[in-house]
């Protein structure tokens, strides 16, 4: 599922990884089923790993500190931003009353983070955690709209065919509304490229819909 491990090193915190030939996914690769389909089936092996023995991902946690960042650089926009995360808040503790077992999960399938070679690879496993597997697959829906006609052949190529559709869709929120912060997030920082400035938009348009 992801380049062999040549060296690791914690001390000094980085790590090799062996080459893979192969060409990044594109966006728009989310808009065809059977594409989604091999990424389904490769979540389902990555699912089925053992997990190691290590705290669950807390991503209210995480909602909550981004948001706090937000709150006190802009305080004009906190009442919007608090609406939005006591919605995720919410939806997280709906997901939470249909507990399914916790597995690894990815956490970030961007379309540049699968390598497609010999095989489907996956990348960059910085947000990598145990987790509910629904997460990933929520995480491409709150990506890739144009991949929601095909949510069914993800859910059964990731064997979570029995995930209720609103629970997925309150899922979804929670990652829009973390991809959101990122980008609102990095705007503080300076100038940013279009293509992020016209993420944000959507992203929020979306979360008021």
């Amino acid at each position: 599922m992801a380049p062999e491990l040549v060296y690791a090193d914690d001390a000094a915190r980085f790590m090799i990884g062996r080459y893979v030939e192969g060409s990044t996914w594109e966006a728009a690769d989310f808009a065809h089923p059977q594409r989604l389909r091999r990424l389904g089936l490769l979540l389902r092996t990555l699912h089925a790993i053992t997990p190691p023995a290590v705290a669950p991902f807390d991503l209210g946690a995480t909602l909550r500190a981004h948001s706090a960042h937000l709150f006190a650089a802009l305080p004009a926009e906190r009442k919007v931003l608090e609406s939005l995360l006591l919605r995720a808040e919410s939806a997280l503790a709906l997901c939470a009353d249909f507990p399914r077992e916790a597995t690894i999960v990815h956490n970030d399938l961007y379309h540049a983070n699968i390598v497609e070679g010999e095989r489907v690879y996956l990348i960059d496993w910085e947000y990598a955690a145990v987790a509910d597997p629904i997460f990933d697959v929520a995480c491409v829906l709150a990506y890739y709209p144009a991949a929601e006609p095909y949510t069914q052949e993800l859910l059964e190529a990731a064997n979570l065919a029995d995930v209720p559709r609103a629970l997925l869709a309150r899922a979804r929120f929670v990652f829009m509304f973390l991809s959101f912060l990122w980008y609102r997030r990095r705007r503080l920082n300076g100038a940013v490229a279009a293509e992020d400035l016209e993420a944000e938009r959507m992203l929020r348009q979306r979360l008021d819909e």
